[in-house]
């Protein structure tokens, strides 16, 4: 089995009035293998300034400043 170090994470919060795409990555720090008598874990890190809306061309949007990285940092501290 292939061991991914690193991932990319959507979500789709509506922002000013549409569903958009929001995509932020994390990566892999720390791999604890299973032993005998515990089980093993990981350890996720996301990113800094991974995060990324996507947008039409067409079409400009205003988010305020940090609320992007709030909302990929709280995604990731609910799932990880």
């Amino acid at each position: 089995m292939e061991l991914m170090d690193s991932c990319e994470i959507f979500l789709w919060p509506v922002i000013n009035g549409l569903e958009r795409a929001v995509s932020y990555k994390i990566e892999l720090t720390e791999l604890v293998s299973d032993s005998y008598d515990e089980p093993g874990c990981e350890t996720w890190e996301m990113i800094e300034d991974s995060e990324e809306v996507s947008t039409d061309d067409e079409v400009q949007i205003w988010i305020p400043p940090g609320m992007l990285e709030k909302m990929c940092r709280d995604h990731f501290k609910l799932e990880y």
